[in-house]
């Protein structure tokens, strides 16, 4: 078999014009560091991820300690309940359901403003709902909305300071506020901040007599 090479005259010849050369972003020495400025950084962020420090630099309701427990009001809770859970005015001197005690800890390691209003840490709303945490597995007829009580989170909130509010049943909502707080799975305070949601399960402490 015989191969025929063109000479640079033909080569002209058939292929007029000047040759352009096409760009190389890989024969780039500028791409290859900027590429390697790019890896360093997300393998710096990825062990602070991993360590826990980057939270230090961008701070979110995720840094929070949140603790719900069930307390229960004046009244014999038991009687109480059995009241509120067949739809009956509870006794005198003794309240219709239980109540939600909320305590979060500002452990951001710095003074965050849940007053601002586009604040990370501006807290929205509340919900109760049937456990476990983080579960899917419930309709959202199931779900109660809940009324937070005014100022429930401070202005200026300071590193390490505990916050503390109560939550109320919504008012002519005691029976499924109860069966809610009972169900088998456990129940779950969903608290609804400016860009995520946290979950946290309320305890279920014996009431005292």
């Amino acid at each position: 078999m015989k191969f025929y090479y063109k000479s640079p005259q033909e080569v002209k010849e058939d292929y007029p014009g000047k040759p352009e050369k096409v760009f190389n972003p890989f024969r780039n020495r500028t791409f290859w560091m900027i590429l390697a400025d790019v890896a360093l950084l997300l393998l710096i962020f990825g062990i602070m991820y991993k360590t826990g420090s980057l939270s230090s630099f961008f701070p979110s309701p995720t840094d929070l300690k949140i603790n719900a427990e069930i307390q229960y009001r004046q009244g014999n809770p038991a009687s109480s309940e059995t009241s509120a859970m067949a739809g009956e005015p509870a006794p005198a001197g003794i309240s219709a359901a239980p109540s939600i005690r909320v305590l979060l800890r500002n452990d951001a390691g710095r003074e965050v403003r849940p007053g601002e209003e586009n604040n990370s840490f501006r807290l929205l709303s509340a919900a109760l709902r049937p456990g476990p945490v983080h579960s899917m597995d419930f309709a959202l007829s199931e779900q109660l909305e809940l009324e937070l009580p005014e100022g429930t989170l401070p202005d200026n909130w300071e590193a390490g300071k505990v916050v503390e509010f109560r939550i109320l049943p919504p008012e002519g909502k005691e029976k499924k506020w109860l069966e809610l707080l009972h169900s088998p799975g456990g129940a779950v305070l969903m608290l609804r901040f400016q860009n995520i949601n946290r979950e946290v399960e309320i305890l279920k402490n014996p009431p005292s007599s």
